[in-house]
């Protein structure tokens, strides 16, 4: 619970300014064959995706090099996104993963993975899923870059994890109506960050580094996502 309040008050207060000065860019690939949401990334599509990786701290050091790898991969099919997000541990750490309900703030106190698309694409909204390494879920919308942050939004997706000796890995499939896509756009590429809060180091990385004068909600910081074409469809 220590971390609790300083993150939910990052969550909610984000200035209005300030241009990241480059984005991180990746592509989404389509799969080719089924996909099972267990953690263990184990079918070749998997393999086929570029990693996301580089992650960038934001606290407790802003803009350092984390002490340990996160890598993630998004596939998609007309239907869904799916991201898996590889989280890797010092030798002998196990991921704290006490929080067992849905849709509670705690998750985050926990070592805990959450996705963060923009899909309007307009630097300001967010529609957030988070889980922790017991596959306890919680969704979000914020609005104006974190200054309205609605938890009401309950949305159906689903979420496997896989705990390892060297990782914990999250596995998502989020729906396309769970992202509540505008219409149209053939060519989408949506804003878009992972979030990836490591217990153990009581800290804090980004895909697309969050400065922490900003919300972690901050979508006016987050990197793009391609590839989409066809989602929704």
């Amino acid at each position: 619970m220590r971390r609790l309040l300083p993150l939910l008050s990052l969550l909610l207060a984000t200035p209005a300014f300030a241009q990241p000065e480059q984005r991180p860019f990746s592509q989404a690939v389509r799969r080719t064959g089924p996909i099972s949401l267990d953690g263990r990334l184990d079918e070749p599509d998997w393999a086929r995706a570029p990693i996301l990786g580089d992650f960038v701290e934001r606290v407790p050091d802003p803009g350092g090099t984390p002490p340990v790898r996160t890598e993630a991969r998004v596939l998609l099919d007309d239907g869904a996104v799916y991201v898996a997000v590889t989280s890797y541990l010092a030798p002998g750490e196990t991921p704290r993963a006490l929080e067992l309900t849905r849709d509670s703030f705690r998750i985050w106190s926990d070592d805990a993975v959450t996705l963060k698309f923009d899909v309007r694409r307009d630097r300001r909204s967010t529609v957030g899923f988070a889980v922790n390494p017991a596959g306890a879920q919680i969704d979000f919308v914020a609005l104006d870059n974190g200054r309205s942050f609605r938890r009401e939004y309950d949305a159906v997706w689903e979420a496997g994890t896989h705990v390892r000796e060297d990782a914990w890995v999250a596995e998502f499939r989020i729906p396309s109506a769970a992202l509540r896509l505008p219409p149209g756009d053939e060519h989408r590429i949506f804003g878009f960050n992972v979030t990836r809060d490591h217990n153990a180091e009581q800290a804090t990385y980004d895909w697309s580094h969050l400065p922490p004068e900003f919300g972690a909600a901050s979508a006016l910081h987050y990197g793009d996502l391609g590839g989409l074409a066809g989602l929704g469809g």
